[in-house]
């Protein structure tokens, strides 16, 4: 047999991590399911109607609002993340990337049978925790399972799908943007969530999430499956290892440590830079673009918003 080491990428492992870029598909979905749609949504520029006990639009008056309801989204995704790290150390990657796709298809229910504002927020948050709890896991969870001969093309795919769902979720929302179709739109979140957790149970944890826990029977078992017809008695000795190692350096290091620089490796550096890419990221605008883009292309083409789709909704895409 060949060593597991040298292997590239198996077929389990493509099919853990396409379950893991649907989290990011639907990460990136969120982000540009209110951008097309916002003008009915926002304006009810299609009129005020009433499909059953379901209004039409909501009817937001105030731009600070309709930014609220966007930008809601971000702190949910925040309060996932960071309530999705107990989570992970406690029960794994795999719960959480199960569990945690169950927000969602509430928040999906919440935002397909919205009738005001306040459940529409509401709505956007939950999606949002759903979203800063699967990327606080995904990335990891992909680089811990492949070997460096598969890691950039599968940890690139995962990033990829992101921005597919952003691009998908325009395209289908210039048929979806009227009323009362785009609680169809904002529904379809709910689906992919739902495949998430039907289908992760059948994935397998984090060999290394499994070593460090010491469950050494149960990541022999994993990194067996992940590295299907191959040895992998060198690379799980190695990662065991590895890991004992690791602990004993860092076993009573913490941030602040880290950020003044007393730490067995010097992670200071490494820790700003990536700080910065994603503080820049940020500052650079891209987030005004991705929700606002149609509203800011209206008012230079100057189109009836009511003749959907329109000029700036097919440019946005």
């Amino acid at each position: 047999m060949i060593d597991s080491r040298t292997v590239g990428i198996t077929k389990y492992q493509a099919f853990c991590t396409i379950l893991a870029a649907i989290g990011s598909f639907n990460f990136g979905w969120n982000i540009g399911s209110v951008n097309i749609p916002g003008d009915v949504l926002q304006n009810c520029v299609t009129g005020r109607k009433y499909y059953g006990p379901f209004p039409s639009c909501i009817d937001i008056s105030s731009g600070t609002i309709w930014g609220v309801i966007v930008g809601c989204y971000a702190l949910g995704a925040l309060f996932g993340a960071v309530i999705s790290n107990y989570f992970i150390d406690r029960r794994g990657y795999k719960f959480v990337l199960t569990w945690f796709a169950l927000c969602n298809v509430v928040g999906a229910l919440l935002l397909s049978l919205t009738t005001s504002v306040a459940q529409f927020i509401i709505g956007r948050i939950v999606v949002g925790i759903a979203a800063g709890a699967a990327n606080n896991a995904l990335s990891t969870y992909v680089s811990d399972m492949t070997t460096p001969r598969g890691r950039n093309v599968l940890g690139g795919g995962v990033q990829f799908a992101c921005n597919l769902g952003i691009m998908l979720d325009n395209a289908i929302a210039l048929g979806l943007a009227p009323a009362p179709r785009w609680r169809i739109l904002f529904a379809l979140t709910g689906v992919f969530g739902l495949i998430n957790f039907v289908l992760f149970p059948f994935a397998s944890e984090s060999p290394k999430w499994l070593v460090s826990k010491g469950r050494f029977e149960e990541a022999r078992e994993a990194l067996q499956k992940f590295r299907q017809g191959t040895d992998i008695e060198a690379e799980f000795k190695e990662m065991v290892e590895t890991d004992k190692a690791n602990k004993e350096r860092t076993d009573d290091v913490n941030v602040f440590q880290v950020l003044r620089g007393q730490t067995p490796d010097n992670l200071r550096h490494q820790l700003l830079c990536v700080t910065a890419l994603m503080f820049f990221q940020q500052l650079c605008g891209i987030n005004a673009v991705i929700f606002y883009s149609t509203s800011i292309i209206n008012k230079s083409t100057q189109d009836d918003p009511a003749n959907i789709p329109t000029l700036a909704q097919i440019l946005t895409f």
